[in-house]
């Protein structure tokens, strides 16, 4: 609940005992200075406080030094803090209390206390209301000053110490303005308690009581307030009106609350063409840059609502035209509502603006706050990022800091992985027992699990565990704990963290992916029965998600021989049917394409996949389905179908360059070697590292080759290809010699026979592919054993018999199936050639 604070109504409790008792003066005032001062002070009597602002201000230019300045400063204070402006009534009454001038320090005090009352700074304002009521001579200010500390006691959940001081008003003070005031008090009380029948039948006693005019201006206003929150938005309109509809109603800035209440009643009512003449009233009439901008956003809110957001963006960027004083809170709120609106670029750059040309308003932290959500949504950490610490540099509002920490702990967190930034910021915001604490504590976590610190983690979620004991988050936290055990190789202890929040009550999504964790780890770690076991818990608690546990399942009992393929097969068909109109769909179509594609039954392959694209043809997964397919049919050579298929891949998928690269395939197949090179080319001009790199290349070259019996300037262009392997770190071992050795193949076309052979030594050395070259047993085998025979034939063809023996030797060496053949060979060349030793 918001608080209005006493303003006029308590001025006028104090009013008749407010007397300015000067101080003895070394130079008398003029009548000017007099004058000035006691036009001001009629002015404040009126009700008039903007231009008793203003006579102050005029009078203190004009005789800076005047004995006067004292009390005229108090009485500016007194001004602002009826217009709604409490924080530059504080600023302005900022000199130590014992450099007050003793006539002027009850005044002080007390006018320090409704300033601090009204910006909810309640334990200071609960001091100065003390220090007011200690005073010898308060100036007659103990009503006033009980009934604001009563409040200030009651917004620190202190009711039992608030309440007696109300209490003895009423009873001692009836049909006074303290005893009235005192009920306002009361029924304000049992409003922010949500008493709202107490709170409504304490207000219309009071205005049956009648009292004086601002008492029943002000009471309106809450009964007004009470009758919205009870959802009796009518008889809220009803209250309001009897302030904004009476010309005399006063002060100004409770008129103001009153419009603004009146909006939000017609809003309710969905008379937003009210609402917004409402809450254009209010703008124009409050001082109060809080209550200005509730407005603002007020009046976008329920222009939204009537189709007319356009226009009212338009009309409250007129108005910021005209007042600078408004400027900035009419920008913040049109940037508010563009964000609401999905319009982040529209919003960040009115938001921009108003940092730019409104530097020093207080509305720059928020502005801030919002530009680091904006720019977080739109996956711009580095400018997310400054805008938010700016926001936590303010120091300004710590509940806006503490977000701003928030949200700039979960940009590291998620968008830039400062696991180490993100978790300091939360640890700034973690203390304490409410949501707000919770949330960064158990980011805290998050960020300390990212980072492997295990033993911060199991201290800090000790901890979490006795502050939330009931915690929504306490299943996601085990899924953290078991991952950072598993990846630290702790899986029994990753296991029995998952299983023993998996037995905590609820089926909620954290609940789910503990099961799906403990299924994959347990699988993972061979433990096919417990994972088997972990899958049908699936099954049983989220039937509506269970495709892919009831897939893996099925699969798992394969691999237990308890289902032969068959049966596999008829298991995951009925799956597939099961599921057909589920949002899982596809996937039981792509998981059962999957099971064909690895059992080579490349014809149910491509049909399974084909019907996820025929059934589901706005799934996700229509372009993975294109690949297989196409992949499937020039597996059992449907050379046609298979290019149909690749080709439907979409531009923007991430298996384009694969989808490429296999009807380059088909074209090799079919032997339209220069057919085929255009596709491996384009998988070259957007794959520069990687295994697509390596297989176009590969490919490519064996065209090029081929291409090169009719063509021999070919040749070197195969060569080319090659070399783009060799030159690079990709690949593996095989596929780094088989470039070498098909290299080679090419050299020996182009007559380079020495450098041929050279190559061709390097891969059955392992010098190509870094293997070691005295190991009996390489880690590749088929293209050394090829580039030794190929390096044997040279050597034969050469009649350098001893230098094939030593090659074939190596081969012996190497071992495997053509073991023996190399044998007979080595030993049939030292017989033919007479070679004993």
């Amino acid at each position: 609940m918001s608080v209005m604070g006493n303003r006029f109504i308590l001025s006028v409790v104090a009013m008749g005992l407010f007397v300015f008792t000067l101080p003895p003066l070394h130079a008398e005032p003029t009548d000017d200075e007099k004058k000035s001062l006691h036009a001001a002070e009629q002015s404040y009597k009126d009700g008039a406080f903007d231009l008793c602002n203003d006579r102050v201000s005029a009078l203190l230019k004009k005789y800076p030094k005047s004995e006067l300045a004292a009390a005229a400063e108090l009485l500016q204070a007194r001004a602002l803090y009826q217009l709604g402006r409490s924080d530059a009534a504080v600023a302005a009454l900022n000199l130590p209390i014992d450099q007050v001038p003793e006539n002027l320090r009850a005044d002080t005090l007390f006018w320090q206390a409704e300033s601090l009352l009204d910006l909810g700074k309640w334990p200071d304002a609960e001091a100065k209301y003390r220090a007011v009521i200690a005073l010898k001579d308060n100036a007659g200010h103990t009503d006033a000053a009980n009934l604001g500390l009563a409040w200030a006691l009651f917004k620190q959940g202190k009711e039992a110490d608030a309440l007696p001081l109300i209490q003895a008003l009423i009873k001692d003070q009836p049909a006074t303005p303290a005893g009235w005031q005192a009920q306002l008090l009361l029924a304000k009380i049992q409003l922010a308690k949500n008493q709202l029948k107490e709170a409504i039948a304490g207000l219309e006693a009071l205005l049956a009581s009648k009292p004086e005019p601002g008492l029943a201006f002000e009471t309106d206003y809450w009964l007004g307030e009470a009758y919205v929150a009870n959802n009796q938005a009518d008889q809220g309109i009803i209250a309001y009106q009897k302030i904004t509809n009476e010309p005399k109603a006063f002060p100004k800035s409770l008129v103001a609350k009153a419009f603004l209440g009146l909006g939000r009643a017609e809003h309710a009512l969905h008379q937003d063409d009210q609402a917004m003449l409402a809450y254009e009233q209010t703008y124009k009439l409050t001082d109060n840059e809080t209550t200005r901008l509730d407005a603002f956003r007020a009046y976008l809110q329920s222009a939204r609502a009537g189709g007319q957001l356009p226009e009212a963006v338009t009309k409250l960027q007129e108005f910021a035209k005209t007042s600078d004083a408004s400027a900035p809170g009419a920008l913040f709120a049109i940037g508010s509502a563009l964000a609401e609106d999905r319009e982040d670029d529209k919003a960040i750059g009115i938001l921009e603006s108003l940092l730019v040309a409104y530097g020093t308003s207080p509305w720059v932290p928020a502005t801030n706050y919002q530009l680091g959500q904006l720019y977080a949504r739109e996956e711009k950490p580095a400018q997310a990022i400054k805008a938010l610490q700016s926001c936590i540099d303010a120091n300004t509002d710590p509940v806006l800091v503490r977000s701003a920490r928030f949200q700039l702990g979960y940009v590291l967190l998620r968008q830039t992985k400062d696991y180490a930034g993100a978790a300091a910021q939360f640890a700034q915001i973690s203390d304490g027992t409410d949501s707000s604490a919770e949330n960064a504590a158990y980011n805290f976590l998050l960020a300390q699990a990212y980072l492997g610190k295990s033993d911060i983690f199991m201290k800090a979620e000790s901890d979490f565990e006795k502050r939330f004991p009931k915690s929504s988050h306490a299943k996601e936290i085990a899924l953290a704990e078991g991952q950072l055990l598993a990846n630290q190789g702790k899986t029994d202890d990753a296991k029995a963290a998952y299983q023993k929040a998996i037995a905590l009550p609820g089926t909620d999504p954290g609940q789910e992916a503990l099961l799906k964790a403990l299924a994959d780890l347990q699988y993972q770690t061979n433990d096919l029965a417990g994972s088997r076991t972990t899958c049908q818990m699936i099954v049983d608690q989220f039937p509506s998600d269970a495709l892919a546990a009831a897939q893996r399942g099925i699969l798992i009992d394969y691999e237990l021989k308890k289902l032969n393929e068959d049966q596999v097969e008829q298991a995951l068909v009925q799956l597939a049917d099961k599921y057909k109109n589920a949002a899982g769909a596809p996937e039981a179509y792509f998981r059962l394409g999957e099971f064909y594609f690895y059992r080579q039954d490349f014809v149910k392959a491509q049909d399974a996949f084909q019907q996820l694209i025929a059934n589901y043809p706005n799934s996700g997964s229509v372009d993975h389905a294109y690949f297989y397919a196409g992949q499937a049919a020039l597996s059992h050579q449907d050379y046609g179908a298979a290019k149909t298929l690749l080709e439907k891949v979409p531009d923007n998928s991430i298996f384009k360059p694969d989808a490429r690269l296999w009807e380059g395939r088909v074209y090799h197949e079919q032997l339209n070697f220069d057919q085929a090179v255009p596709f491996f080319d384009a998988v070259l001009a957007t794959e520069k590292t990687g295994s697509d790199f390596v297989q176009a290349n590969l490919l490519k070259g064996q065209c090029l080759f081929e291409m090169g019996t009719k063509d021999a300037t070919n040749y070197p262009k195969a060569v080319a290809a090659f070399d783009q392997i060799l030159k690079s770190k990709d690949g593996s071992i095989a596929e780094r010699n088989e470039a070498a050795v098909r290299k080679a193949k090419c050299l020996e076309k182009m007559n380079q026979t020495s450098e041929a052979m050279a190559l061709y030594l390097d891969v059955l050395y392992g010098r190509v592919a870094g293997d070691d070259a005295t190991s009996p047993t390489p880690p590749e085998f088929s293209w050394q054993f090829k580039a030794g025979m190929e390096a044997g034939r040279l050597r034969e063809a050469q009649k350098d018999w001893r230098g094939a023996i030593e090659v074939y030797k190596r081969l012996e060496q190497i071992g495997g199936a053509h073991q023996q053949l190399v044998h007979d060979l080595i030993n049939k060349l030292r017989r033919d050639n007479y070679i004993y030793e």
